[in-house]
């Protein structure tokens, strides 16, 4: 107040105030809360205050107090008029600090002086009654505490309780056993109840105590942790509900090697602290595990492995339908190098962070990796993760569950390269924030690759990121909803890759977005949405640039909701929209330097590309072309045919295509069938049309014919076995007593057939036959029937272009011969069948689709011939003959990319040559042919939409040699037939085959 009246005013005063004039007029300052060593006011005058009031006065650090504190001071003077009421009470405190790592428990008693300059407070006593060690200095000389010197000089320590149960030493790596150090010089008389037998130095565990010895307290090592000890299977079992206080460690060394080491938490179990497998200091951590299963509870953290400046590879972290407070890490270095080491988690949840390794300035590399499955994460998943080194190679798939925090494949805070990195997203995962293949703060990330296939995104998905370049990075969206796509975000971005084959993106897509230079990146979509944006490069400074990007809109690529630009800068050089039949709406066209039609669906009402808003498109200087487009949806143009590629009404006219830059000339595909030549020019409406010139017969049509002289390669062959059928059912020795007899053939071979091209057919032929035979002195006359089977595969060869496909006929006859008392010969055969032509890849339109057609066709066909044998002296003999072979393969009609109607094929051989046989034993009998045959037809023709297809032809001749033994055992009834047959000419190839008869 400002007159002499202080009633009701009254001043409370707590932590540190500063009044620069005279502070008065009041009734009562009530002095409440006070830091020791700092007055609660300062003033330059105190006048007209009749109390001051010490009642709940409370020292903030209370453990400080030794001597005297003045409360309140005054340059002038005043402070000796007001009283001073209130009784000072005992403070009692617990866990007040001393020093750091040092809380102490206990009772502060004082009074209160008065002077005209200050109102001060004077201990009494302050007696400790507990003192508590925590994390505290290791000190081989000296003291922690030099009670008779420093500030603790006027606190009575005598008779205080000791706990060192958590004791850490901070500055130390290794501590050996019977070392010691003074914690308190000049503690006291004496020393109350001392608690703690272990210490820590990180996550080591050592033994040891404290001790009172010559008014002194001290600390001795029991058991140090100083050795080189290697430690391996080792395993520490906490199962069955237990609960641990404290940290749960598998092995402990300082530089030794901790290799297979284990530790399993199961059965509900509960550890009140971290989990470690293995831990050293500089030794290796090598394939230690942590398992967390059956719905436990860790506290703390859980690594598999840790180590300081050691290297860790291969360990394992598990966590399996159970629940981790903190985090959940494979292996942890703090300057060693991570290889190959694991975090799993299966159900249950993870508060903190997943990651298969991380490191503070070591290299974190080849095969980290985070596995999430249905399962939830409180912060971030990562591969790998390096405070200040190199993250390469690391992987992160994550399937199923929840992640709150972001995903990274591998991730640097430092200036070091996050290089080859992955990330998988399935099975509806659900990442909150933002998804990263490679993250470097400050460096490179390149080669880093994100695939996501079913899951959500809330954030952005980048392929990678960092300060100054990112380049070769990508990303896949299969399936699910992300928010945005970035291939490469940094300064510098170049030859990143966006893939979208499904799923919705729903703020915009980037091949790279960067600060100044996004280049030579490519977008390619065949399905999925993109709303928003879609950008090939994107600068974030208005004089970047953003040429050579890629944009592929193909299959059903939904852009109806987007605007696409090859970049956002003036520079468009080599910017590319290229179009492959997408979902024909798309809101703006802008930035590219070129526009090519790749593929369209043919449509007289529709256009390929409609542009539905126009305010954003410039295509002014934009080249259209669609030198080689493929027109899908039709397998029949005819000439005149004219439909819109690009209706741009809504657009500018000043800034629609303008026709000098319109590549008109124009070479179509349509289905696997036709092609040839259009144009490309500008209607009165500004649109882009195409207009058909001419219709051909594409070059690869002629693929079907050549496979449908495949099945007439099959069917010669089959000539072979009807012929070695009649040559093994009319000998003599192959005829029982009562004239029947059996014979069945099997072989294969390999056969190339010139047709123009050529095709390579592999087959397989079987034949079986029962006969009879009737010996009269006019002659000997054998007839029967027989069952026939082929199979094979093909490949057909024209140009470049290959095809292929099997085949195989199943069908049956009758034979016959007569054979004079001079060995002249007359023989002769029919048969009937199908045929079934399986083609898988004979024909690929220009989008790389592979079409496929199945045939099934009768066949029939003859052979006649006439031979004469000539007997020559030790069972020798020469057969010369003549034969002509006749098959019919009947036309077939399919749909593949185009209606084929195939012809009917002729095949018309004549064969003419000689065998030569001897008998070198009663078993045994070699013969040895050479032929030639000439085939008369055999050309198979076709048409496709009513063109006709270039003929294929096997018309031409070949040689035929062939080799073989029939091996006979007196008193048995089997006969085994085994041969070769070689081709050469415009038939070339070689043939076998195993001839089996019996006799009855």
């Amino acid at each position: 107040g400002t007159g002499n009246l202080v009633t009701g005013n009254t001043l409370n005063l707590s932590s540190a105030n500063t009044a620069g004039g005279t502070v008065g007029n009041f009734a009562t300052i009530n002095i409440k809360e006070v830091k020791w060593g700092t007055p609660v006011l300062t003033a330059k005058q105190f006048n007209n205050v009749n109390r001051i009031n010490v009642d709940n006065l409370v020292l903030t650090n209370p453990s400080a107090a030794g001597g005297s504190t003045n409360l309140l001071t005054s340059t002038n003077g005043g402070l000796d008029t007001p009283t001073v009421t209130g009784t000072l009470q005992p403070q009692a405190y617990t866990n007040s600090p001393i020093v750091a790592g040092v809380m102490a428990d206990g009772t502060l008693n004082g009074k209160i002086d008065k002077s005209a300059n200050a109102i001060t407070y004077t201990t009494t006593s302050n007696v400790i009654s507990k003192l508590t060690f925590t994390n505290v200095e290791w000190k081989d000389s000296g003291a922690l505490i030099n009670h008779a010197t420093d500030a603790t000089k006027n606190i009575d320590f005598t008779g205080a309780d000791v706990d060192t149960s958590n004791i850490s030493f901070t500055n130390i790596k290794k501590l050996a056993t019977n070392k010691q150090m003074t914690l308190v010089s000049d503690f006291g008389t004496a020393v109350g109840n001392i608690s703690g037998t272990q210490f820590s130095i990180g996550p080591l565990k050592g033994e040891g105590h404290a001790f009172y010895e010559n008014s002194n307290l001290r600390y001795l090592v029991t058991r140090g942790i100083d050795g080189t000890v290697d430690v391996s299977g080792k395993t520490k079992e906490i199962t069955g509900g237990t609960t641990v206080m404290g940290d749960a460690i598998g092995a402990a060394t300082v530089s030794g090697t901790a290799e297979s080491n284990k530790v399993n938490v199961s059965g509900a179990s509960k550890v009140q602290g971290n989990v470690v497998g293995a831990v050293t200091v500089s030794g290796l951590v090598n394939k230690n595990e942590a398992n967390i299963t059956g719905n436990s509870l860790i506290t703390g953290n859980v690594d598999a492995a840790h180590t300081d400046s050691g290297s860790a590879t291969a360990n394992t972290v598990n966590v399996e339908s159970s629940k981790v407070n903190g985090n959940a890490v494979g292996a942890v270095t703090d300057s060693g190098v991570a290889i190959g080491n694991v975090a799993s988690v299966n159900g249950g949840r993870v508060g903190g962070d997943v990651a298969g390794a991380t490191s503070n300035s070591g290299t974190v590399s080849n095969g980290n990796t985070a596995k999430v499955q249905s399962a939830e994460v409180g912060g971030n998943v990562y591969g790998g993760k390096s405070t200040s080194g190199e993250v390469n190679t690391s992987i992160v798939n994550v399937s199923g569950g929840t992640v709150k925090g972001s995903v990274y494949g591998g991730q640097t805070d430092g200036d070091k390269k996050a290089d080859g990195n992955q990330v998988k997203l399935e099975q509806e995962a659900k990442v909150q924030k933002d998804v990263y293949g490679g993250y470097s703060q400050q460096g490179i990330a390149t080669g880093n690759k994100v695939t996501v296939d079913g899951a959500t995104v809330d954030g952005t998905v980048y392929g990678g990121k960092s300060k100054d370049k990112s380049d070769n990075n990508s990303v896949r969206l299969n399936g699910g909803t992300v928010g945005a796509i970035i291939g490469g975000g940094c300064e510098e971005a170049s030859g990143n890759t966006v893939i979208i084959t499904g799923g919705e993106v729903l703020n915009g897509v980037y091949g790279a977005k960067a600060g100044t230079s996004a280049t030579n990146n490519t977008i390619t979509m065949t399905g999925g949405k993109v709303n928003n944006v879609l950008y090939g490069g994107y600068t974030e400074s208005m004089t970047g640039t953003a040429i050579g990007n890629i944009v592929n809109l193909y299959g059903m690529a939904d852009v109806s909701n987007a605007s696409v630009f090859g970049g956002n800068s003036s520079a468009i050089t080599g910017n590319t929209l290229n179009i492959g039949t997408m979902i024909n709406s798309v809101k703006n066209i802008a930035n590219f330097e070129t526009m090519n039609y790749v593929a369209v669906p043919w449509s007289k009402e529709k256009a390929a590309v409609t542009i539905s808003d126009g305010k954003a498109s410039d295509l002014s200087t934009t080249k259209v072309s669609a030198a080689k487009v493929f027109f899908t949806d039709t397998t029949s143009l005819e000439a005149g045919d004219t439909m819109t590629l690009l209706d741009e009404q809504k657009v500018a006219a000043n800034e629609r295509v303008q026709a000098g830059n319109i590549t008109k000339e124009s070479k179509y595909t349509a289905g696997s069938a036709l092609k040839g030549t259009g144009i490309l020019s500008l209607d009165d409406s500004g649109n882009v049309v195409y207009k058909v010139i001419e219709k051909k017969v594409s070059n690869q049509a002629h693929n079907t014919v050549m496979g449908a002289t495949a099945s007439m390669v099959a069917l010669s062959a089959g000539n072979d076995f009807v012929g070695a059928a009649v040559d093994g059912l009319s000998l003599s020795s192959n005829t029982g007593t009562d004239g029947v007899s059996t014979f069945a053939q099997l072989g294969g071979g390999s056969m190339r057939q010139e047709t123009g091209s050529y095709v390579d057919s592999h087959t397989w032929n079987a034949i079986l036959a029962l006969g009879h035979q009737n010996v009269k002195k006019s002659g000997t006359t054998e007839y029967g029937a027989f069952f026939e089977y082929g199979t094979g595969n093909y490949s057909t060869f024209n140009g470049d272009i290959r095809g292929d496909g099997s085949m195989h006929y199943t069908g049956g006859g009758l034979l016959g011969k007569w054979t004079s008392p001079k060995k002249d010969y007359i023989e002769g055969s029919i048969r009937l069948g199908s045929i079934k032509d399986d083609a898988s890849n004979v024909l690929t339109d220009n989008m790389g689709n592979a079409y496929g057609y199945n045939t099934s066709t009768g066949y029939y066909g003859f052979h006649v011939g006439y031979g004469k044998v000539f007997d020559y002296s030790s069972g020798r003999s020469l057969d010369v003959y003549g034969k002509f072979f006749y098959n019919h393969r009947n036309g077939v009609s399919f749909d593949a990319g185009g209606h084929y109607d195939l012809d009917a094929i002729n095949s018309k051989i004549l064969r003419v040559g000689a065998r030569y046989s001897m008998r070198t034993s009663d078993q045994w009998k070699w013969y040895g042919g050479l032929a030639y045959e000439y085939e008369f037809g055999g050309e198979a023709t076709g048409t496709v939409a009513g063109i006709a297809i270039r003929g294929a032809s096997v018309k031409g001749g070949s040689l035929r040699a062939e080799i073989g033994a029939t091996i006979t055992q007196p008193d048995s009834p089997w006969t085994v037939d085994l041969n070769l047959t070689a081709f050469a000419g415009k038939k070339r190839g070689v043939s076998g085959g195993v001839g089996l008869k019996y006799n009855f």
